[in-house]
């Protein structure tokens, strides 16, 4: 999923606005573009690829990375934060961190999975049997060694 136009240049600040309005935003595209990642990470546990979910990811990584300098500008300007433009950073802050938990859950899915299909017991068996380190073979879970990149 890609989202054109995410990546954009901020709207020009208008005399006596210390970037309020651009920071507001900003805020709001970056909200809807993590939301978007959130519903895809989520939709990528019934599908059998998450290039969708990849994509997204990567897009809203360099729109984060872009607007951060804007965002951190605004910020330091003295002027008190406006309550809305608060209220969505710290709303940002919490819709990052569902990203980050949903990763963290997919993961050790995935690692439990991997752990059923390969016990480390007979993976280290058939280590044995071969002379060698099997690819499969690690210390974090049974087939963690062989399916991470």
């Amino acid at each position: 999923m890609s989202n054109p136009g995410l990546v954009r240049k901020p709207p020009p600040t208008p005399a006596g606005d210390p970037g309020w309005r651009a920071a507001l935003e900003t805020l709001t595209a970056l909200r809807g573009a993590v939301a978007a990642v959130q519903r895809l990470a989520l939709e990528s546990i019934d599908g059998e690829n998450a290039d969708a979910l990849v994509a997204a990811v990567a897009e809203l990584n360099r729109s984060m990375a872009h607007h951060l300098p804007l965002l951190q500008k605004t910020a330091t300007q003295g002027a008190a934060v406006p309550a809305e433009v608060a209220l969505q950073l710290q709303r940002l802050g919490a819709d990052i961190q569902q990203i980050s938990q949903t990763n963290t859950r997919l993961s050790a899915q995935a690692q439990r999975a991997l752990d059923v299909l390969f016990p480390a017991d007979a993976v280290k068996a058939y280590s044995r049997l071969a002379g060698r380190a099997s690819p499969f073979a690690s210390s974090n879970g049974a087939a963690s060694g062989y399916f991470k990149t």
